[in-house]
């Protein structure tokens, strides 16, 4: 009963050489998790830092109660993207208000899958088809690497309810290219390129990822300097930027806008037909606050 309910007991006593394989398969799997997880907070929509909250706590837990020895608990890519979605109609990325319903989606969707796990729903996952399967990972491919395009080129790209919009202005904005993150993602990618092929037992992401930031925080890429408009001596230059403080706010209030009308139009919808007349009228709103944003 008792190594029912705590099944790590069973761990005891632990052995010399169990102890070292764990050992190796932990720090191999943390390598491989940093990098993946703050790629999967930035797919998500949240700050980096809470990729690897979301990374660590799972895994432990999975570790001490999980029923399988091979299968990795945690966040992934499409789930990172389907929290976006889902969360999108409700708050603007990354503001204060959506990381709180993260969290709370987090904690909704855990016990589901606790709820799941005690009724031993799992087998249905056996019911699937295998060329579900393989549509579901070629889409999945497709949309990760998309999605990762508007960091490699340097540019924005806006979130709403439809993907293909939004991947059309990043796409859009390909003349505005910011040569210099170009080119720390192409030498990235050809220095895990160089490492797979030399030294494939070494953690080519991570080294990529930890070479990337020092090279960042050498040469001040961000050059992120905070003061006052009042401190700039430039005239032109003071005016410049209180132009773009005015237009960001903008921004963001025509984005509040939107996303506020994203969520009458969803509401709008449920009602059934009777509500189709009001659903247009609120996608119209709906795409002139995009074009004005």
């Amino acid at each position: 009963m008792l190594t029912q309910l705590f099944p790590f007991l069973r761990w005891f006593p632990m052995q010399r050489d169990i102890l070292r394989a764990d050992l190796i398969a932990g720090i191999t799997v943390a390598l491989i998790l940093v990098p993946q997880a703050m790629a999967y907070a930035s797919l998500a929509g949240l700050p980096v830092v809470y990729g690897l909250y979301a990374s660590f706590v799972p895994v432990i837990v999975a570790a001490l109660w999980g029923s399988s020895n091979h299968l990795h608990t945690g966040p992934v890519a499409m789930l990172s993207l389907m929290s976006a979605a889902a969360l999108i109609p409700l708050a603007a990325p990354g503001s204060p208000t959506f990381i709180e319903l993260s969290i709370m989606l987090a904690l909704m969707v855990g016990v589901l899958r606790l709820a799941i796990g005690l009724v031993r729903l799992g087998v249905l996952v056996n019911l699937v088809s295998n060329p579900v399967l393989v549509g579901f990972t070629n889409a999945a491919v497709l949309i990760i690497g998309l999605s990762l395009l508007n960091q490699i080129i340097g540019v924005p790209m806006p979130r709403s309810d439809s993907y293909l919009a939004d991947l059309w202005g990043v796409v859009a904005q390909i003349p505005q290219t910011h040569l210099s993150t170009l080119a720390f993602a192409c030498g990235a990618w050809a220095l895990i390129r160089v490492l797979g092929k030399f030294a494939p037992r070494w953690p080519a992401v991570l080294i990529a990822v930890g070479v990337a930031t020092a090279i960042s925080a050498t040469v001040h890429f961000e050059r992120k300097i905070e003061a006052p408009s009042a401190a700039v001596a430039d005239a032109e230059t003071a005016g410049l930027i209180k132009a773009y403080l005015r237009t960001a706010a903008r921004i963001d209030e025509l984005t509040t806008a939107a996303v506020q009308k994203g969520a009458e139009l969803k509401a709008a919808w449920a009602q059934g037909d009777e509500a189709e007349v009001h659903g247009a009228h609120l996608e119209g709103d709906i795409k002139a606050l995009r074009v004005q944003a």
